[in-house]
Formats: C-alpha cells, structure tokens, sequence
C-alpha cells in the first residue's frame, strides 16, 4: 500500500503546488517523505513548497535533506544556493551554484544562475568565463544573445550591448 501511495501523494503535491495551494502542497510532500525518506525530489519540492509558503527555515532544511541523500543532486545545490542568495549569503550561494554548475556543466540554467549570481556580486572575471560559456553553448539562441549582451556590457561597449538584448528580447519577448 505504501508503495501505491507514494507516487499519488508526490503527484498530488505537484499538483498543489501548481495550483499555489503551498499548504496543502507542503501536507502533501512531507507524507510522501515520510513514507520514503530517501528521494531527494520529494525534499527538494517539499523545500520548494515551503520556500513559496516564507518558511524559509524549514525550505533550507528540506533542500539540506535532498543534496544529503545524494551530494550530486545538482537541482538541489542550485535550490539551496538561490535560498542563500536570497538570505543575502553570498558565499554560500556561491558555493551551491558553483558545485551545480561542477556536477552538470551543460545545464544552461544552472550556469545563468551562476553567471546573475557572479555579476550581482561583481565577480567580472568569473561572469566573463562563465558568460563566454553561455555564449557559445546556451540551448537557445536567445540565451546566447543575452550572455553575449552581458559580456559587452562588461566590455562597456553599449552599442553592442542594447543590439543582444534587443536580439534576446526579440527571441524571447519579455524574458529578458
């Protein structure tokens, strides 16, 4: 019956969640959990919910719980360092985006996380390296653009910058 249960209580979580009914979402995933402690999704989406509901206390946790059970959970290490960078912990995002990035270097998301979190912090030649990255190898064209844009700004050249952004924004309207 447990094993039954499972995957109907995740889901419905999921659907929750998707729903913005984040307590329901969080009753959800935290008995899922506590039928099987071991999967790290169901930590992370319940970190998630939590995160959604202002606990930022218990989101850490939960997201803390997901990368202990797997330490190469690259989802997880980009979801603790998105909650660092909201605490204002500069280094610890850092850390989390950098060892996501280390584990899955051809996620283009965890690299743009890296690459915001890089140039927020005013680490130019770190966003450079990591921008040059996403410059050349994004998933989409407009996320090249966007990369490149950043890379003339940090080139301080504008009339290349505003051409990329244009470009990027006309790719991707409004994601930008």
């Amino acid at each position: 019956v447990q094993t039954c249960a499972l995957p109907i209580l995740y889901q419905r979580g999921l659907a929750q969640g998707a729903a913005g009914q984040w307590d329901r979402a969080v009753q959800s995933f935290t008995e899922s959990a506590s039928l099987r402690p071991g999967v790290a999704r169901t930590w992370l989406d319940l970190g998630h919910a939590e995160e959604q509901r202002g606990r930022l206390d218990q989101a850490q946790a939960a997201y803390e719980k997901s990368i202990a059970l797997n330490e190469r959970f690259a989802d997880g290490h980009l979801a603790l360092g998105l909650l660092a960078e909201r605490r204002g912990n500069e280094s610890g995002a850092a850390s989390h985006l950098a060892r996501a990035v280390k584990i899955d270097g051809d996620n283009t998301g965890y690299r743009k996380a890296l690459a915001r979190h890089q140039l927020e912090a005013g680490d130019g030649s770190q966003a450079r390296k990591t921008l040059t990255w996403l410059a050349g190898n994004a998933d989409n064209e407009a996320d090249r653009a966007y990369a490149n844009a950043m890379l003339a700004l940090l080139d301080r050249d504008t009339g290349r910058m505003l051409t990329n952004i244009r470009l990027a924004d006309k790719l991707q309207p409004g994601g930008y």
